[in-house]
């Protein structure tokens, strides 16, 4: 019976890929995701806005939040392939049955409440990562690195970072503000400019971005 509403759906009015798997997979991840999405927390850090709910987009990107720290690792942005992991999360006590889900929704709710604590009451952090890209590569971070300083020093290096991208974005002529600026200064900026735009969540990408971002707050 899925299968057939999906496939009716796909041939009539057009569904986002997110409503599709919404018709299709009842199951853990799509529960997980749609629950998540409902929570005031993601409308404080910028990801939930009532223009994404309405199309499920929001939680389309908290799945792969989601499924970043499922699969520890970034992923490239395909709608197949996420068809494919929300099959592989809808019943994981059968396809993955090494997953303790709730030592996973201990996790994530563990980065989420350090990237709220670096936002702080200001939200300082939020007008720099409140678009998906920026915030993916935030999670990515924080999701991945064991051992990380303070919530709130790690808050100030991002927003140092995050204004130097800025700053570098905003130039009319960017070849000629690189001359003047002291050797080295804006490099890793510049690479994570270069790979915010363009294809901008394929893997590649999303990999320099999250290397860049790693470089400038951890020193790696």
């Amino acid at each position: 019976v899925k299968e057939v509403f999906d496939r009716l759906n796909r041939n009539a009015r057009k569904l986002t890929p997110q409503e599709l798997r919404h018709a299709k997979f009842d199951g853990w991840l799509i529960g997980e995701a749609e629950g998540e999405s409902g929570r005031d927390e993601w409308r404080t850090l910028g990801v939930v806005t009532n223009a994404r709910a309405k199309r499920m987009v929001d939680t389309q990107f908290i799945s792969e939040l989601m499924l970043l720290l499922l699969e520890k690792r970034v992923l490239g942005f395909d709608q197949n392939m996420l068809d494919d992991l929300y099959a592989k999360y809808d019943e994981p006590a059968d396809t993955v049955p090494e997953l303790n889900t709730d030592a996973f929704t201990e996790r994530f709710e563990k980065v989420k409440k350090y990237i709220l604590q670096m936002n702080g009451e200001e939200g300082k952090v939020a007008k720099h990562s409140n678009g998906f890209g920026n915030f993916y590569s935030l999670w990515g971070l924080i999701a991945l690195v064991e051992n990380l300083p303070p919530a709130g020093e790690v808050a100030n290096r991002y927003v140092a970072f995050m204004e130097k991208v800025e700053r570098l974005g905003a130039q009319e002529d960017l070849e000629a503000f690189l001359r003047d600026a002291p050797a080295g200064e804006y490099s890793g900026a510049l690479t994570y400019l270069r790979n915010s735009r363009g294809a901008s969540t394929d893997l590649g990408p999303r990999n320099e971005r999250l290397a860049a971002l790693s470089a400038a707050i951890l020193g790696e």
